[in-house]
């Protein structure tokens, strides 16, 4: 059996279950250290009134989690409520 990778097409985990991992990775990544550090009230999702750095790729990290290490991939990083990367291309304005 190969070893265990990041990537569906070489792993023989199912994409489904393979999935799963990758979003619980994400979780403990996220929500579950804020709660660790007692910022949960602050910190780990995204919902109105929380702080949140997020980073935009294009592609689906929960099928392929490289995705997020892949620079080429990153579209829009948002630090401290401030763009901090912007590579989504002209847009029309609102």
């Amino acid at each position: 059996m190969a070893p265990f990778t990041t990537s569906t097409e070489t792993n023989p985990v199912s994409p489904r279950i393979f999935s799963s991992v990758i979003c619980i990775r994400l979780q403990a990544a996220t929500g579950w250290a804020a709660e660790c550090l007692g910022q949960e009230a602050d910190l780990g999702t995204v919902e109105p009134g929380k702080l949140a750095d997020l980073v935009v790729v294009a592609g689906d990290p929960l099928a392929e989690i490289s995705v997020l290490q892949d620079a080429d991939q990153i579209r829009l990083v948002l630090k401290g409520g401030r763009i901090a990367a912007d590579r989504l291309g002209p847009r029309n304005p609102i």
